[in-house]
């Protein structure tokens, strides 16, 4: 399982991952990874198997 959130903030807080977070912890080794895609310029790997990537970096390498 991946799942995927969208948010249109440039600037995450901690529990911009809240659902992702209890998503992973109920579903235990099902779930691969979470991302949240958003406005901001930076990715980031803050949990494990959390992830935080600029949405645009889905059409610019």
């Amino acid at each position: 399982m991946v799942a995927f959130e969208i948010k249109g903030a440039q600037r995450l807080k901690d529990g911009d991952l809240s659902g992702l977070r209890t998503l992973r912890d109920r579903t235990g080794p099902d779930f691969r990874a979470g991302v949240v895609l958003h406005t901001g310029p930076r990715a980031a790997h803050p949990e494990d198997r959390l992830f935080t990537l600029p949405i645009d970096q889905l059409w610019n390498p």
